[in-house]
């Protein structure tokens, strides 16, 4: 038994049924989880689940021989990095207990790497009308493996779509937009800096349009952040400046290819993270802030709608769901809450500032979130913000939505719900 566990690819855990004991544990499970296998038995299993109270959850179905095939669990390394895997158990007996068998996968890359592929392709729609438009089609290509790029994850999906509403402004009459993920180098000049990375550890991200291209004259100036081609009322785009910095910040580097009349290549060069890229992770680990309040989430998909009322119940508020905004705007007939956590653009005819502003005529008080994917969407809301609202930049982690929630909600001082929510805190 331990010779065949010993050299299996996946992480191994035998775990006491009935409190999570770890009674065994191959090297794959020390490796994934950042221990010594040797250190794991005798600890609990549930110290390393980012919710500790989901191992009752998990076990409860595993009655009999049941078995439990590849369910996804969020799990916390020793170093206190939270990742992503999918994990099967089964119920054995071993050393005289009853006890469950878990292997699990580390799958956190793949998911960033996959849910990067799907935005990009997916630019939801900006009210019935692609953000791209209609005339624009999507080419993408990853090669594989990729190595993980040292950069904040939300800072580069911001990049690339406003790089790609860039591209879209270049095609008027439609074009193709093509997207590429490589491991490779940069082709001009080295880095500046000494203490840059090495020529062969980037990752090298494509944005490339068939438009109508920048001028020589023009292309110097194009990271000028006081440069731009576009009218003063075209808020659609982030400047090149801004994407320039990004990469600076991130220690890569950016190069532009453009000709008039054949379209603009883009490439950005980012280090790779090292193996052991948890010390230098971009965003500190921080524990979420709490609550108690009652929470309406509007959303159109889903998969959205379902997996951000579970972040807010996991925070401790009480959460119910709406899929547009009629629907949510009945819902707040019946039932009076204290937030609505909304995304900027929605179908059924009410987009998110709509919504608030007729929610407010129910209920004068009550806090909203704005959520979205999209650059242009959140620049048009500037200055038509409701004093005490939020606005989130889609993707979000757990902590950041938790926070604009608490700031929402504990904007007015002196309302009725703060001295309430004070006396219970």
């Amino acid at each position: 038994f331990r010779a065949i566990t010993e050299g299996s690819p996946a992480a191994l855990v035998i775990t006491r049924r009935s409190d999570g004991t770890i009674l065994f544990a191959n090297p794959k499970a020390g490796q994934v989880l950042g221990v010594p296998a040797d250190d794991l038995p005798g600890s609990k299993i549930q110290e390393y689940f980012w919710y500790p109270e989901e191992r009752e959850d998990r076990v409860r179905p595993l009655n009999g021989d049941r078995f439990i095939e590849t369910a996804p669990l969020e799990m916390r390394r020793a170093d206190g990095q939270r990742i992503s895997t999918i994990h099967s158990l089964q119920t054995i007996r071993y050393q005289n207990n009853d006890a469950v068998l878990g292997a699990f996968q580390d799958v956190t890359e793949r998911l960033q790497m996959e849910e990067q592929l799907r935005h990009a392709q997916k630019m939801e729609a900006v009210g019935l009308r692609p953000a791209l438009g209609e005339t624009i089609a999507i080419e993408t290509r990853i090669d594989q493996p990729i190595p993980r790029p040292l950069a904040d994850r939300g800072h580069l999906q911001n990049a690339l779509v406003n790089l790609a509403v860039n591209a879209r402004d270049a095609m008027p009459n439609g074009g193709t937009l093509r997207l590429g993920v490589n491991a490779g180098q940069p082709s001009g000049r080295p880095p500046a800096d000494e203490a840059a990375p090495g020529l062969d550890d980037y990752v090298v991200i494509t944005v490339s349009d068939d438009g109508c291209g920048i001028p020589a004259d023009v292309i110097e100036r194009t990271t000028d952040p006081f440069f731009t081609t576009k009218g003063m009322a075209d808020h659609s785009g982030l400047g090149l400046s801004m994407v320039l910095g990004f990469v600076r910040q991130s220690g890569g580097q950016l190069e532009i290819e453009s000709e008039v009349g054949q379209g603009t290549t883009l490439r950005l060069y980012l280090p790779c993270a090292a193996a052991d890229a948890a010390a230098v992770d971009v965003v500190a680990s921080e524990t979420p802030a709490t609550g108690h309040e009652r929470i309406l989430v509007v959303e159109d998909d889903a998969a959205v709608r379902q997996a951000l009322s579970t972040m807010l119940q996991r925070l401790g508020y009480a959460v119910a769901a709406a899929k547009d905004g009629p629907e949510a705007l009945k819902m707040l007939e019946r039932q009076a809450h204290d937030l609505v956590v909304t995304d900027l653009i929605m179908p059924g005819g009410l987009r998110g500032g709509d919504l608030a502003a007729r929610a407010r005529e129910q209920q004068p008080e009550i806090r909203v979130v704005f959520i979205s994917g999209y650059a242009e969407a959140i620049s048009r809301m500037a200055g038509t913000l409701h004093d005490g609202d939020e606005v989130l930049s889609k993707p979000f982690s757990t902590a950041e939505m938790a926070a604009a929630i608490r700031r929402a909600l504990d904007h007015w001082p002196h309302s009725p719900h703060s001295s309430w929510r004070r006396s219970l805190s």
